[in-house]
């Protein structure tokens, strides 16, 4: 297992600057943020890497440059585990009479944040994975999870 540093912005222990009035966005300058974050310079922002630094310090200098005074530093430091999944495919899909095992990568993937190990148990297919009873959506309502292998797709529902 390796471990990433990443960074992460806080916004919420920030003070404003004193009120203004209400301007209009500038839609071409939210445009601009939006091509800057999203520049091949910017490597997709992915946490622990150096493009998602770049994107940080951006935004404080956004941050800073509107008058925002943090308390404390508008980059905090955090580590969390990640690893790269590197062993035999342990899933099979039942074709024509026959099986065949999934491919890594395009046919299934295993969360980085997940830790490394060996696990043996029944697959339960957990739709989206989702437990929100209180919009009425549950993927597991009913369901018997424990002990085993959750297979989810990935997003969202519509």
């Amino acid at each position: 297992m390796r471990t990433l540093a990443a960074t992460t912005l806080v916004l919420v222990l920030c003070r404003s600057a004193p009120a203004q009035p209400a301007r209009p966005i500038d839609v071409a300058a939210a445009l601009e943020h939006v091509r800057i974050l999203a520049s091949p310079e910017m490597e997709g922002r992915k946490s622990g890497t150096p493009g998602a630094e770049r994107a940080a310090r951006y935004i404080a200098g956004q941050f800073r440059s509107a008058g925002l005074e943090p308390l404390g530093d508008f980059l905090q430091r955090y580590t969390f585990p990640s690893f790269q999944f590197t062993g035999p495919c342990g899933f099979w899909v039942l074709e024509g009479g026959g099986a065949r095992p999934l491919r890594y990568g395009s046919e299934y993937y295993i969360l980085n944040t997940s830790g490394p190990g060996e696990f043996e148990g029944g697959v339960v297919f957990v739709g989206y994975g989702i437990h929100a009873p209180e919009r009425g959506y549950d993927d597991y309502a009913g369901m018997d999870v424990a002990g085993r292998v959750l297979l989810c797709l990935v997003g969202a529902p519509d």
